[in-house]
């Protein structure tokens, strides 16, 4: 069992790899496994059946966040976010890594953050309005992706999303927002 809660520290950012981080509960119900207001690298991290209100796995709050080749699964939220929720000027950038069996939306973006979405494939996601969630002055680039197999809207925005290369396939819907012309699959 590991509940990791990062704040920002005098050192310049926070490493954590080659660990599973399991059955944690959010800190005020926000991040089940990781909390962070600061600058957080994961590699070859699985974060697994967590549960938090924002973001079962990880809650980002003005921060800077790194997921790479790594795996969020079976994580649990009561208020739609089962994965990742990252708001106020927050950026996170996420590489060869999977997302599957969450409930609730994968990623969520809000309050003037971006997410940038490279390799990386969300399949079996269940419980939420969307796998990828944008929200108003907020981006997101997606490049490469598979977001396939899901019971909810592949992705949704009311903020700006590119989507190169990628597949959606298989959702309930594919994408819903105002602006899909930026959606190039």
């Amino acid at each position: 069992h590991r509940d990791l809660h990062s704040f920002p520290t005098r050192r310049s950012s926070d490493l954590i790899s080659d660990m599973t981080l399991q059955n944690g509960a959010g800190y005020y119900g926000q991040g089940g496994a990781i909390r962070t207001a600061g600058t957080l690298t994961a590699e070859r991290v699985k974060i697994t059946n967590n549960l938090g209100d924002y973001g079962g796995a990880i809650y980002s709050y003005s921060s800077t966040v790194t997921i790479i080749d790594s795996t969020i699964t079976g994580n649990h939220s009561s208020n739609s976010f089962g994965g990742i929720f990252i708001e106020n000027n927050s950026h996170i950038s996420i590489k060869r890594s999977t997302f599957s069996g969450n409930q609730g939306e994968s990623v969520h973006v809000q309050f003037s953050s971006s997410a940038a979405i490279t390799n990386t494939t969300f399949s079996n996601n269940s419980g939420g309005v969307t796998v990828i969630s944008v929200g108003n002055a907020s981006t997101a680039t997606i490049n490469a992706a598979m977001i396939a197999n899901n019971s909810s809207y592949g992705i949704s925005a009311s903020g700006v999303v590119t989507v190169q290369n990628s597949i959606l396939y298989n959702n309930d819907n594919a994408f819903t927002s105002g602006t899909e012309n930026n959606c190039d699959t």
